[in-house]
C-alpha cells in the first residue's frame, strides 16, 4: 500500500517531510494545478521528487485541461523523463455543463499529450 501526501509544498519541503518520515510507501501525490498556483517550477519539481511521486493530479482551474494556466506541454515531457508509469487523475471542470462531454475532450487530450491513442 501506498500513502500519497496532497499539499501545496514545495518539492524541497516535501522531500523534507518524506524523510523524516523514512518510509518508503509514503509519497507524494502530485497536482500540477496546485503546484502551478503556488508558482512552482512544476517539470522541475517533478524530477526533483522523481520516484517519490505516487500519483498526479490534473486540474487546469475552471477551464478545460490545456486552456487555463497549467503547462501541460512541460508537464508531460517531466512525467516521461521521470519513467512515470501510474495514474494521472483528472479534477478537471464542467465549463458546457455536459458532464459526458467535458469529460471526453479533457481525457481526449491528456491522451494527445500522452501520444496515446483514442
Amino acid at each position: 500500500m501506498i500513502l500519497g501526501i496532497e499539499n501545496t509544498l514545495s518539492a524541497r519541503q516535501n522531500l523534507d517531510i518524506l524523510a523524516r518520515i523514512g518510509h518508503d510507501s509514503v509519497r507524494i501525490y502530485y497536482d500540477v494545478g496546485n503546484s502551478t498556483g503556488m508558482g512552482y517550477d512544476v517539470p522541475a519539481e517533478i524530477r526533483q521528487l522523481s520516484d517519490k511521486i505516487a500519483i498526479f493530479h490534473f486540474k487546469d482551474g475552471p477551464d478545460y485541461l490545456g486552456e487555463g494556466k497549467v503547462k501541460y506541454a512541460p508537464i508531460a515531457e517531466a512525467i516521461r523523463a521521470i519513467n512515470y508509469q501510474g495514474w494521472i487523475v483528472l479534477e478537471t471542470s464542467n465549463p458546457s455543463k455536459d458532464r459526458i462531454a467535458d469529460t471526453k475532450r479533457n481525457a481526449a487530450f491528456i491522451r494527445k499529450l500522452f501520444g496515446l491513442g483514442s
